[in-house]
């Protein structure tokens, strides 16, 4: 793919409260989240996607509330294999997703990753 080509996939963060807030964006295929029955009276799914430089050997997520901040945080951290010559030619399109208790609309959620 060419650089341009990568720019079309989405790096973005959904916090989802209703079947009706599941997105419509290229790129970004939510089918079979939607198919999960999910009770959204009690519960919101969060949902990140993320181009990742190279191949991902391995990950971790961490979901916390930050009382100083009054805020949400979903966090990606992965661990790559990546060849300096190949740069710009490997990489994984990776979406993370998590039911979480039902979080308020005025409620903010950041959606981060590291690697």
């Amino acid at each position: 793919m060419t650089p341009e080509e990568r720019h079309q996939y989405p790096r973005v963060g959904f916090v989802i409260n209703s079947i009706d807030e599941f997105p419509n964006e290229p790129n970004v295929n939510l089918d079979d989240l939607k198919l999960l029955n999910i009770d959204f009276s009690n519960q919101t799914l969060l949902v990140q996607y993320w181009l990742i430089p190279g191949y991902i050997k391995g990950h971790r997520f961490g979901w916390y509330f930050s009382n100083a901040e009054d805020e949400y945080y979903f966090r990606a951290n992965f661990t790559l294999i990546r060849h300096e010559d190949d740069e710009f030619d490997l990489f994984t399109y990776y979406r993370s997703a998590i039911l979480v208790n039902k979080i308020k609309p005025d409620k903010k959620v950041n959606f981060t990753v590291s690697y």
